[in-house]
């Protein structure tokens, strides 16, 4: 299995592994230095795959714009983010079509 970790599927940050404790025992996480959006398994290999998978919901995209930019962001008072957002998006969205690519080329 590649153990490599892909850029950051929304700003193309550095992922970092890390592993923690809860309750339902060790957890792996592999998440952004830059926008900390995460994906966490109970196995490395199942959070690296997660990782390097992509899929991500909308709703997750959603809250992890809210973090990122506040909601003043989006009422002109820091400048118009909108096209960074769009642009962004349609960055994932040709990722994603690359890995659907090279998954059916397998």
């Amino acid at each position: 299995m590649n153990n490599e970790l892909k850029p950051c599927p929304f700003c193309g940050g550095q992922p970092q592994m890390d592993t923690f404790f809860d309750n339902a025992g060790k957890i792996y996480r592999v998440w952004c230095t830059n926008c900390h959006i995460h994906k966490d398994d109970f196995s490395e290999e199942a959070a690296i795959a997660a990782w390097n998978k992509r899929e991500y919901s909308w709703d997750l995209l959603m809250d992890i714009l809210d973090e990122v930019y506040p909601a003043d962001v989006f009422n002109g008072s820091s400048g118009d983010v909108g096209p960074r957002i769009i642009m962004k998006l349609r960055e994932i969205d040709l990722l994603r079509q690359e890995e659907n690519e090279e998954a059916n080329d397998d």
